[in-house]
């Protein structure tokens, strides 16, 4: 009886903050230019509570909790299509993606840690994976949005990422797989191996073939492509250095 008054309240809880949504979403629309004008980083910072906010409430109410990384990474392939072909609402798309699957990534670790009961080593390596992809998908957001720090969280992600491809290789034969529950098998493929799979793609799009990248995003477009050559001085006559 307690356990469904519980879920009644959380119920109407949720209820309740669906409704709160569209107002922040006015807001953030209605002061997009003076918040722009005063300080871009205080409307990126609203931009990224506000999807934060939208993504807690959908994945709370997803029944499969392990489907919310896919989620994240649906919206980042399509903002990366409209980002090659130069459409609108690319960005904003990539926000919503990335910043999808790196919360997605943290809930579907904290609820792991919750419902997966027999197998400690897929308990512990999805919410630790859901941590790197968190670090990861922040740093390639902020690096192909050209905000500081991106750099620095996608290489701090990509070294625990090998950490947890050798922890994955030398754990998992032990891990009783094969005696894995249906339930399990699928937050292993959906949370952990399809995530790992789109990271790796990422950042060796964005980071090892960085120059092809940077070409088809700038194919077609009126921006040009711009490269920093340094330039010698030659001490001459005349020439003060």
């Amino acid at each position: 009886m307690e356990k469904q008054k519980k879920k009644a309240l959380f119920k109407r809880r949720r209820f309740w903050m669906w409704m709160v949504l569209p107002f922040i979403l006015v807001l953030l629309i209605v002061f997009q230019n003076p918040i722009l004008a005063f300080n871009d980083g205080v409307f990126i910072l609203m931009v990224q509570i506000t999807i934060f906010y939208f993504f807690y409430m959908l994945f709370s109410s997803m029944k499969n909790f392990y489907n919310g990384s896919i989620l994240g990474i649906t919206f980042a392939l399509v903002g990366l299509i409209f980002k090659f072909q130069h459409w609108p609402a690319a960005s904003m798309l990539l926000i919503v993606g990335l910043l999808g699957l790196a919360f997605g990534s943290i809930y579907t670790g904290i609820k792991a840690l919750r419902q997966i009961k027999t197998s400690l080593f897929l308990k512990w390596f999805t919410f630790f994976i859901g941590i790197d992809l968190f670090i990861f998908s922040v740093g390639v957001l902020f690096k192909m949005q050209s905000w500081p720090g991106g750099g620095v969280f996608s290489y701090v992600g990509v070294f625990f990422f090998f950490i947890a491809v050798l922890a994955l290789i030398f754990t998992l034969p032990s891990s009783n797989y094969i005696d894995w529950l249906k339930l399990e098998r699928k937050i292993f493929y959906r949370s952990i191996i399809v995530p790992m799979f789109f990271m790796i793609g990422l950042f060796l799009l964005v980071f090892v073939f960085s120059a092809s990248y940077y070409e088809m995003m700038y194919q077609g477009s009126d921006d040009m492509i711009w490269y920093m050559v340094p330039i010698e001085y030659f001490d001459k006559e005349g020439l003060i250095l």
